[in-house]
């Protein structure tokens, strides 16, 4: 730890261990310590500024209990969209090579990502792509901003599979004719 810094993640030093040059000593207590010691650090690191209402160790004790259930991380909440809007909506990457062959995937999270801690308005529906079905849009739109991120992470990895489906056909050799 170099006057407070640590030198590894260049913040604030808030093990109270010195780092050195090539370990941080908050992330080697962070491998080795118990859920406990987590809680209490991530509650001491953003606990009171996010307004809560209880005692230190009520919120602790939140903390702890969140981190000893299995929280899905946010590339687990997107596979999942993803897988959902493949098997159960049916959009396949052929379709979304055929429907969606004008970045609409793209622009739809984008659409989706505007207005973070917004209501939604109807004429909002009209920035969506304009072949989409405009009921779904709507109902994308009005989820909370946490699902809204999860769905625009699955769209942006729909388009993902789209090029590289086009990349794929592109660079495929060409049959000569008989």
């Amino acid at each position: 730890m170099k006057n407070g810094i640590c030198p590894v993640t260049k913040k604030e030093c808030v093990s109270g261990i010195p780092c050195t040059d090539d370990v941080c000593s908050y992330q080697e207590i962070e491998k080795h310590q118990p859920l406990q010691f987590k809680a209490e650090q991530i509650y001491t690191a953003i606990g009171d500024g996010y307004g809560f209402n209880g005692s230190k160790q009520e919120g602790i004790a939140v903390v702890h209990k969140i981190l000893s259930e299995k929280i899905k991380t946010g590339i687990e909440l997107i596979a999942d969209e993803r897988h959902e809007q493949i098997y159960k909506h049916g959009r396949s990457v052929i379709l979304d090579v055929m429907e969606n062959d004008d970045c609409e995937l793209s622009q739809g999270a984008k659409e989706l990502l505007l207005h973070p801690f917004c209501v939604y308005q109807e004429a909002d529906l009209e920035m969506m792509p304009e072949k989409w079905d405009k009921d779904i849009c709507r109902k994308m739109m009005l989820k909370p901003y946490k699902e809204r991120l999860i769905i625009a992470g699955a769209l942006i990895a729909a388009e993902i599979d789209r090029l590289l489906v086009l990349s794929h056909i592109n660079s495929a050799p060409k049959n000569e004719s008989i």
